[in-house]
């Protein structure tokens, strides 16, 4: 799977490297960022941030990629760590995602990858119901090439459109705003190569 731009740079890397930022703005190592959009709505704008080399721990607001968005639609995220895909935070302009930097984190071989989850405009108390993480066993969790169409209704239920092909298994994650708490559905592709995943009901229907 794979994003819909290449990954460039983050704004400070270079801001501090011309001389007009300070130590806090990134004085060391790569931070990179790119980004999928399922469909045509930007509610549905996934970033992915990857972090390597950083000698010390790094603050990210969502001002740090915001030339991904197209507008103003999301101000809430809930971000999570490759290797962690079961823990998740919060990530809004009051609250930086922070990532690691120094002892193991310092190498090549350190590096951190995370995936922010949009959620729109959601308070942080209204942000029951469940939101799609995607495939979590791959790099890129969600991609155009899986992900055809996510539905959501007042409620806070879920219908995502997925597409594969004939007997091929996906394993697609599941995380609800209100408890962050993860479920995975596995779902086979039949067919029809298309799939709707129905949330709450974890349930799994050719389309």
């Amino acid at each position: 799977l794979r994003p819909d731009t290449s990954a460039t740079m983050i704004d400070s890397y270079f801001k501090y490297r011309a001389g007009f930022g300070n130590s806090s703005e990134m004085s060391s190592g790569e931070i990179w960022s790119t980004t999928s959009r399922i469909g045509e709505n930007e509610l549905f704008r996934y970033i992915y941030v990857f972090a390597v080399l950083l000698d010390a721990n790094l603050k990210i607001y969502p001002s740090d990629i915001s030339y991904h968005f197209e507008d103003n639609t999301n101000s809430r995220w809930i971000a999570y760590e490759t290797n962690t895909t079961d823990t998740f935070k919060q990530v809004d302009y009051d609250m930086p995602l922070e990532v690691l930097g120094g002892g193991e984190y310092k190498g090549k071989y350190g590096f951190q990858l995370y995936t922010l989850i949009p959620v729109g405009n959601s308070t942080a108390n209204d942000m029951n119901g469940w939101y799609l993480q995607g495939e979590v066993d791959k790099w890129i969790t969600v991609s155009r090439q899986r992900f055809k169409e996510i539905t959501t209704n007042s409620n806070g239920d879920l219908y995502v459109r997925i597409a594969g092909e004939n007997g091929e298994t996906v394993n697609v994650g599941f995380v609800n705003g209100g408890t962050m708490k993860q479920q995975i559905v596995k779902c086979m592709i039949g067919e029809s190569e298309m799939a709707v995943i129905k949330m709450p009901q974890a349930s799994c229907e050719a389309y």
